[in-house]
């Protein structure tokens, strides 16, 4: 079995990471309206843009299938070895109903 060193982030990378999880929690994708105010859109662009600053994806864009306002982000990460199984990281961007009231901090900010 071999061994991988971790690599540890520079003091601007950690930066950027907290800088884009930040943004990315910013985006009001509530499920029940997020497809009326353009809030989806909104976020799978900034989705889009960040995948494209990884070398290592590619076929990033949205899935052709995605329903109408609710785009779909998609991403390959293509291994050394093809012939091995594929492996699917899912995830999902919509929220559920935050009253602000019912925070001590916005729940969008």
């Amino acid at each position: 079995m071999t061994t991988t060193k971790s690599a540890k982030l520079t003091d601007a990378e950690a930066e950027a990471a907290i800088a884009s999880f930040q943004r990315i929690i910013s985006y009001p994708t509530v499920s029940s309206t997020a497809p009326s105010t353009g809030a989806y859109e909104e976020c799978a662009e900034f989705l889009l843009s960040e995948l494209k600053s990884v070398p290592c994806l590619e076929g990033i864009g949205i899935l052709d299938e995605s329903p109408p306002r609710c785009p779909v982000v998609v991403a390959q990460w293509k291994g050394v070895h093809e012939d091995w199984p594929v492996l699917i990281l899912n995830s999902h961007y919509d929220v559920v109903p935050a009253a602000p009231e019912d925070w001590t901090v916005h729940p969008f900010q």
